[in-house]
């Protein structure tokens, strides 16, 4: 039977306390395959949030050619330890690290990460990230200002935008054009408005938690009204931003705009919630075909 988790590990943040006082859990020898799979379950949610749409950023930009660079030729961190309510998969509330295996392993990993991001020219964008991870993870601004998550989602996710372009497309940041820098401060915005139809299924945890956030604070009517004029002015937006005229491109990206808010709206159920997130997911990644697509259709 699972043992009851350690009361540290409940809403809280790792803290240096936490990490020497804190021993591993009473465990047999653990295999490679237990460590390769504990670092997934680390990852698993950053699978369809992060890696694919942000992979896809890139792609589209790289292929976006000039309207990016002039030197184009045509053509996870660990974050914040949700409680048992929200995620109770991860790692810590099942119980396969303890609290200071955690938090040793966040402490070896961020300096691996900038090593390895340097000689790719990603060294930038990876010491944002370590920023905005810090914000998120131990400040305690997400328990005193409503829209901070949003904020630090904002920049963490756009951190992965710009890192993903810079090492697809072998540039540097002074490479970039004054389109390509806009269209990256246009999707942070666009996380930065719309990014709390994650919070929609996770209020019950995050209430546990003490987090301030969207739906908590406006409510869940207002959270899901703002997040759903949200998308569709976006939808709207970007690919005018683009100059894309096709009807076909418009309709692609409102359909997924339509199908985030009748997931959201109606239903308020928290299996409707969380394919409203998945949905936003696919409408971002849909977005980040737009610089591709523009060349494509000039």
């Amino acid at each position: 039977m699972m043992r009851s988790s350690p009361p540290a590990s409940r809403g809280r943040i790792i803290t240096w306390d936490d990490a020497h006082l804190v021993s591993s859990f009473d465990k047999p020898s653990r295999s490679v395959t237990y460590h390769l799979y504990t670092l997934w379950l680390f990852n698993r949610s950053d699978i369809k949030t992060i890696i694919l749409p942000q992979t896809t950023f890139a792609i589209s930009a790289t292929l976006a050619g000039p309207t990016v660079s002039a030197a184009l030729g045509p053509s996870t961190g660990l974050g914040q330890l949700l409680t048992r309510v929200n995620k109770p998969w991860r790692p810590l509330p099942s119980q396969r690290l303890s609290i200071s295996e955690a938090f040793w392993l966040r402490i070896i990993w961020v300096p691996v990460a900038c090593i390895i991001a340097y000689p790719l020219g990603g060294l930038l964008p990876s010491l944002w990230m370590v920023c905005a991870s810090m914000l998120h993870d131990d400040s305690g601004l997400l328990n005193r200002y409503t829209m901070a998550k949003n904020f630090c989602n904002s920049i963490g996710i756009t951190c992965f935008s710009f890192g993903a372009t810079i090492v697809l497309g072998g540039l540097s940041a002074s490479e970039l054009t004054a389109r390509a820098w806009t269209w990256i401060a246009i999707t942070a915005a666009i996380v930065l408005t719309t990014v709390h139809v994650q919070d929609l299924a996770d209020v019950v945890g995050d209430r546990a938690c003490g987090r301030l956030t969207v739906p908590i604070v406006w409510g869940e009517a207002a959270a899901r009204l703002t997040a759903a004029a949200g998308v569709v002015m976006w939808s709207l937006l970007c690919p005018w931003f683009w100059q894309i005229r096709s009807y076909a491109v418009y309709g692609a990206v409102m359909t997924g705009a339509l199908a985030i808010c009748i997931a959201m709206l109606p239903q308020r159920s928290e299996r409707a919630d969380k394919i409203a997130w998945k949905l936003w997911c696919g409408w971002m990644a849909i977005l980040y075909l737009l610089p591709a697509i523009s060349i494509v259709s000039s």
